[in-house]
């Protein structure tokens, strides 16, 4: 299996916005929080955060969302709990 990264962009944001969070993954937000979270931080600082799906071979399995300080390093990006 080959697990990718692909940009979120118009032509597969209902895609990955359509997967759903398993039962036993209590502490993951639901896609369409991620990338609203993404849109939020770079409406706030414009290019800090970048929108991947993630796929294993060819079918999406979810979304990640890495936000960058100013000094372009990772930081932990909060996680919304219901």
């Amino acid at each position: 299996m080959a697990v990718t990264l692909k940009p979120v962009n118009d032509e597969n944001r209902d895609a990955v916005i359509a997967l759903s969070v398993r039962e036993d993954q209590p502490f993951v937000a639901p896609n369409d929080y991620s990338l609203e979270q993404a849109a939020e931080s770079n409406r706030e600082h414009p290019g800090v955060a970048h929108a991947y799906g993630i796929y294993a071979d060819d079918s999406g399995v979810g979304v990640d969302h890495p936000v960058l300080q100013r000094s372009r390093r990772a930081c932990a990006v909060p996680v919304h709990r219901a």
